[in-house]
């Protein structure tokens, strides 16, 4: 190793560079580009969908910023929940949740979104479901985005088997886990 580090110097590895940003330039992100999800967030009943936009203010109030109680918000950049929930709400993780090394240089950053939902505010009155539409959403928007410098986010399972949608959540709440993936250095 010390070989290595001496022909190639430190700059030669990868610093990971905007990986510890990376949950809050993607709830920026949702907060300049979807009406949609917020709604979804906000209101809890079944025509949340056709409700009116939510103000920055109303989205703000929905973050997660370290108070005691967080079950009076939905969007979240941890993946840990340390209460049990009995509210029915639907609830937003985004978190870097792991790192794949490619090489000494580049690295497949991955990204989670997990998207939870009491099942009974799950089904809409437009006969979809909150997660499916929130899935739909959140790869609409972030899938092939550079999102804040921290390179483009992909669905590829060409480029990391990692990537995809999967069933996730236990109940009464229903959920789905999406993950993309980007290249860093």
């Amino acid at each position: 190793m010390p070989q290595i580090i001496e022909q190639y110097g430190r700059e030669g590895y990868s610093k990971l560079t905007g990986f510890s940003q990376f949950s809050y330039n993607a709830v920026q992100h949702l907060l300049d580009n979807n009406e949609t999800i917020w709604k979804l967030l906000y209101y809890n009943d079944k025509d949340a969908w056709n409700k009116p936009n939510t103000s920055l203010n109303e989205k703000r109030s929905l973050i997660y910023g370290g108070e005691p109680d967080e079950t009076l918000y939905r969007v979240f950049i941890s993946e840990k929940q340390p209460d049990a929930w009995v509210h029915e709400a639907c609830i937003l993780r985004i978190f870097p949740s792991g790192i794949v090394s490619d090489n000494r240089t580049i690295n497949t950053a991955v990204i989670t979104f997990d998207i939870y939902s009491h099942y009974r505010i799950d089904t809409l009155s437009n006969y979809t479901t909150r997660v499916d539409v929130i899935v739909e959403e959140l790869v609409s928007l972030f899938n092939g985005f550079n999102i804040g410098g921290l390179g483009r986010l992909y669905l590829n399972g060409v480029a990391t088997k990692q990537t995809g949608a999967r069933e996730s959540g236990q109940i009464p709440y229903a959920g789905k886990r999406i993950v993309l993936a980007t290249k860093q250095n």
